[in-house]
């Protein structure tokens, strides 16, 4: 059996979840420290930080850790 493909187009990540990851780099975090942090799976931060997956509540978490370089 053969699979089409949907022929869908991938849409472009929002800027946010785009700049995330050199967000936490910036403030200091790591991921790893960051999923501690936030209490989750280091697995679904990063879908969630890539765009693979979605959560506002964790994107809005992420956005609130404090900067621990000065």
């Amino acid at each position: 059996m053969s699979f089409a493909r949907s022929g869908a187009v991938e849409q472009p990540k929002p800027r946010i979840q785009r700049n995330t990851p050199r967000i936490l780099a910036r403030r200091g975090w790591s991921i790893n420290t960051a999923a501690k942090r936030l209490g989750c799976d280091v697995g679904h931060l990063s879908r969630v930080l890539s765009g693979e997956r979605s959560s506002k509540s964790l994107m809005t978490r992420v956005n609130e850790l404090p900067n621990l370089i000065s």
